[in-house]
């Protein structure tokens, strides 16, 4: 049985405390493009639960929205139709959402790595945030451009691929035809494979 431990909500409290001191006796840290006129937070506790909560909105988001696609993928009609960006159908909604909570949840990272830069500076967090939080972010935006190049057509194509052998033992090739959702998914999985070889290179 896992035991309570008293001590480590204690010392996580302490670092919460602690970090919303040094918090207040910074300047505020001022909004980005395009919330530059936004007026900026309170720095402090209130600073730091606001950048916790804008990170962590996007766990409960995807939760939502990961269920809300199975429920379509799996209605009578196929109602999510991945890929497709017609008004009737769930996946532009969804990829909308999650869009714009993970737009929010990197921009509440970049707020507070404004707030912390000097004090994070030895352990290089902003490396750390492009080679792992932004490459999950891109891999989404770069599969929805993906999706929207098959959708208007711009990926068209038909795979010739080498199938079996003949009866004198020669290779011989059979018509293998992918659609336009296959072909785009395909070519998705292939450049995330490069992007995470280039990530783990750069993240060493």
């Amino acid at each position: 049985a896992n035991e309570s431990h008293p001590e480590d909500s204690d010392m996580y409290l302490d670092e919460v405390e602690e970090l919303s001191k040094l918090l207040c006796s910074k300047p505020p840290v001022h909004h980005l493009m395009p919330l530059c006129y936004v007026k900026p937070w309170p720095p402090g506790k209130s600073f730091l639960r606001r950048c916790q909560y804008g990170v962590l909105q996007y766990v409960y988001v995807r939760v939502v929205t990961t269920v809300l696609s199975i429920v379509l993928y799996f209605s009578g009609d196929d109602m999510f139709r991945n890929g497709d960006f017609a008004w009737d159908a769930g996946y532009p909604y969804i990829a909308f959402a999650n869009n714009m909570s993970q737009i929010w949840a990197m921009y509440c990272l970049i707020l507070f790595y404004h707030a912390t830069k000097e004090e994070l500076a030895p352990v290089r967090p902003m490396a750390k945030l492009v080679c792992i939080k932004a490459i999950v972010f891109f891999s989404f935006w770069q599969s929805i451009g993906i999706a929207a190049m098959t959708h208007f057509h711009l990926i068209t194509t038909t795979l010739v691929t080498p199938r079996g052998e003949g009866d004198n033992g020669q290779a011989h090739r059979d018509e293998e035809i992918l659609t336009q959702e296959e072909l785009g998914e395909a070519l998705n999985n292939f450049i995330i494979c490069i992007e995470m070889f280039i990530a783990c290179l750069a993240h060493r």
